[in-house]
């Protein structure tokens, strides 16, 4: 009863300075866990849309073969028909390759837009990520 009226006329004001010192003390750990996992969480996001991207330029490579029996030697000419991403330019930001010695394999790779990963797409193995330095 006596620490009640001690409250309540004001006995006890704020907080002391270890109080203030365990809260920044915690709120400083957490900080320490959070920011690195919304990093990694932004970069998966990143890997995802540029695997979205390159979803959508296969499409775009498997459709010109079904009609032309070959791949395309040019994407932006060749399958830019079949395909349009907004703020990719097919020529530039995709490395598109086909070996010698077969018609019918390729591979496809972007780099995210933080330029951390470049996400491979092949024809017959899928999808590989590689963290650049």
């Amino acid at each position: 009863m006596m620490k009640i009226r001690k409250i309540l006329s004001g006995g006890e004001r704020g907080f002391t300075l270890i109080e203030l010192l365990v809260v920044i003390a915690v709120l400083g750990i957490l900080a320490a866990i959070a920011i690195p996992r919304l990093t990694g969480v932004n970069e998966e996001a990143q890997i995802a849309s540029t695997q979205s991207n390159l979803r959508n330029i296969q499409t775009g490579v498997e459709l010109f073969y079904a009609q032309d029996g070959n791949l395309p030697s040019d994407l932006e000419d060749d399958i830019g028909e079949f395909v349009s991403l907004e703020g990719v330019d097919l020529n530039d930001d995709v490395d598109y390759n086909t070996p010698d010695n077969t018609d019918d394999t390729y591979s496809l790779s972007m780099t995210t837009n933080s330029g951390r990963t470049v996400v491979t797409l092949d024809s017959e193995k899928g999808f590989s990520d590689t963290s650049t330095p």
